[in-house]
This record gives structure tokens, C-alpha cells and sequence, in this order.
């Protein structure tokens, strides 16, 4: 008999505009949610780091609580709207799926249709990553130049 699998989710907004002008934290969630539901993965609760914008993971309390819960714990996924709000620092997303790769842990990104369980999605999760961080840097340099 298969095991359920095990889920925390994880949401990031950077701030309120974004909140507004981009799909709700709330929609979000719900999203999560349902993807759970609709593929029966028990989701056991989900991170919220709200009106954080940090590139990297530093500053961001509920996503390295997240981390180590799901190692520490009978946890087999972390599922995420869209990988660009997991992160956009390429390094920082290598060394987190190296980690849950040891741990056996994987991610799912609904938006993009990623899980990290297939060798598709196993690639896929860093052509998006790398194109999340271009974006990142275009965004930075269209600021300073506007």
C-alpha cells in the first residue's frame, strides 16, 4: 500500500503592491490547497514569508523554518505557487534542492508544472530557476536605468 505523501507549502510576497497587482497571497494559498486535495497529499501546514524582498533566502524566517522542519520531519514535499517566489537566486536554489535531494525530499511548483520527483522536472526546476534570476537582474537594471 503507498504511503500518502506529506506536504508543507510555501508562499512568498514581497510586498503590497505586488499583493495587488499580482495574484493575492490568499489565491495563493488556495491554489496550494487545492492541489493537494486534488492529488491527495496531506498538507501538514504552509510558510508565509509576507513583505519580504530578498533576493536571496537570507532574510527570510519562515522559509528556512520551512527547511528545517521538512528535514527534520516525516515531510516528503514542499510545494510552491511558482518557483520564482521559491527564489531567484540560482545558488541559493541549487544548494536547497541539493539538500532535499540528499534528504529525499522533493519540491512542486504548481504554476510552472515542475516536480522535482520526474527527471523532466528535475531539469526543468533550473532552466526556470536560471530564467527567474535573469529576470531578477533585468528588473534591477531596467530601476536603475529608469
Amino acid at each position: 500500500m503507498n504511503k500518502q505523501t506529506k506536504a508543507v507549502g510555501y508562499i512568498k510576497v514581497n510586498n503590497i503592491k505586488q499583493e495587488k497587482e499580482g495574484i493575492p497571497l490568499i489565491e495563493k494559498e488556495r491554489e496550494i490547497v487545492e492541489y493537494c486535495k486534488k492529488n491527495n497529499i496531506n498538507l501538514i501546514k504552509i510558510y508565509i514569508d509576507e513583505g519580504i524582498s530578498e533576493q536571496d533566502i537570507e532574510g527570510r524566517n519562515a522559509f528556512k523554518e520551512m527547511l528545517d522542519y521538512v528535514i527534520n520531519n516525516d515531510v516528503d514535499t514542499i510545494i510552491s505557487f511558482k518557483l520564482s517566489r521559491f527564489t531567484r537566486n540560482i545558488k541559493d536554489f541549487a544548494n536547497t534542492t541539493d539538500l532535499l535531494e540528499k534528504n529525499n525530499k522533493s519540491l512542486i511548483f504548481i504554476e510552472d508544472g515542475i516536480d522535482t520527483k520526474s527527471d523532466v522536472g528535475k531539469l526543468m526546476r533550473y532552466v526556470v530557476g536560471a530564467v527567474a534570476e535573469m529576470e531578477l537582474k533585468n528588473n534591477s537594471t531596467f530601476k536603475k536605468e529608469g
